[in-house]
């Protein structure tokens, strides 16, 4: 699981990187070229360390991915560099994303291995994780018709009373 996801992430990356580069370099590089902190991490990254830059901005929960690879591809920071600082920089949160689906996998199965056991001893069994939230039971259909829906809807108003004649 992990390989898997931490290879999609980094092509994804390196893909994202590439398109921004030789797609939309020239709009990305005048629209950052304005500010004063994309001034400062430009020269930063161009000092010719910027991998550790890209590596410590990678590991920063705050800087969305798609924005990182926008900017990056803006700077004079080379495909190879980019590529190694931004696949170590995602192992973490890689890491994180499928130990919790990992988790979540296994509690579901716990839960049909308990529904199964309470359907064989005739148990009623509980509705799946978001049983409690009120919001998926208002949203559900109902089960069977109600009397209203199976008549006809009442005659609609001309905006007329009875017995006048509109005269």
């Amino acid at each position: 699981g992990l390989l898997a996801v931490w290879v999609g992430g980094a092509a994804g990356q390196v893909g994202a990187f590439l398109l921004s580069r030789y797609l939309l370099g020239r709009s990305v590089s005048g629209l950052l070229k304005g500010s004063r902190l994309w001034a400062s991490v430009d020269a930063a990254i161009e000092s010719g360390e910027g991998w550790k830059l890209l590596l410590l901005l990678r590991l920063s929960p705050v800087i969305p991915y798609n924005l990182l690879n926008l900017a990056a591809a803006a700077t004079s920071v080379g495909l190879v560099p980019f590529a190694l600082a931004s696949a170590v920089g995602i192992v973490p949160e890689c890491t994180l994303l499928v130990y919790a689906g990992e988790r979540i996998r296994k509690k579901r199965g716990k839960e049909r291995e308990r529904g199964r056991g309470r359907a064989a001893s005739g148990e009623k069994k509980k509705n799946s994780l978001f049983s409690n939230s009120s919001f998926f039971r208002s949203q559900a259909p109902s089960p069977s018709p109600s009397p209203r829906s199976s008549r006809a809807p009442p005659p609609r108003s001309t905006g007329r009373s009875r017995g006048s004649s509109g005269v």
